[in-house]
């Protein structure tokens, strides 16, 4: 999975996302005549003159890197990261589960399929599990509920996939708070109706489950 063919930009991508990957990025920029290429001249300058061992290292790295990728495609990859992971059931695939249902609180409501049929029910497992807290449940409670979602939370994550990938769904960012998140949509008249009518027809019965 992949929303770019620029490996400078999967770099720099990588390294936002991973704070533990700052040490094997000092070296490339040291060696990478790709990055002298790509970057205008005082930008690679930034990058060499750079202390990677400061306290503030890190902070320092993104704001450099921020100037070479706009937000919109920070958003795009940090999103299909977390779709990617779900579906491979990789790292803290679970954590991006339950945040769907943030995401699409504070704006992403092309995700509400993911946030409702599925992270609600991390968020508030109370009906079948007697606790409104995921992180009150058992480790065989929490692998459970989880493994309920899978194969069908599959279908969700694909099609979410395939609007970001085919920039039918392009994000815009924007500060979390309550619909701030923006994004243009672009998707087919069909698919926005459906996404609202699935909304709207919430299994209301699964909370007494």
């Amino acid at each position: 999975m992949s929303i770019t063919t620029n490996s400078i930009e999967e770099r720099l991508f990588n390294v936002w996302m991973n704070k533990s990957l700052i040490v094997e990025f000092e070296q490339w920029v040291y060696q990478s005549e790709e990055l002298k290429e790509y970057l205008s001249a005082d930008a690679y300058f930034d990058f060499l003159d750079l202390n990677y061992k400061s306290e503030t290292a890190y902070h320092d790295l993104k704001n450099l890197i921020s100037k070479e990728i706009s937000i919109s495609q920070f958003e795009t990859w940090s999103l299909l990261h977390q779709l990617d992971c779900v579906k491979q059931r990789r790292g803290d695939y679970y954590k991006f589960i339950e945040n769907f249902y943030n995401l699409d609180y504070y704006g992403y409501t092309f995700i509400s399929k993911l946030s409702h049929d599925y992270s609600f029910y991390m968020n508030y497992p109370f009906g079948k599990y007697g606790t409104y807290d995921f992180n009150e449940l058992t480790t065989f409670k929490q692998n459970e509920l989880i493994n309920e979602f899978y194969p069908s939370i599959i279908e969700a994550v694909n099609e979410v996939e395939q609007w970001l990938l085919n920039e039918n769904v392009i994000l815009l960012g924007g500060k979390k708070y309550f619909n701030d998140l923006k994004f243009i949509d672009h998707r087919a008249l069909s698919e926005t109706k459906k996404n609202h009518t699935e909304k709207a027809e919430k299994k209301w019965w699964r909370f007494w489950k």
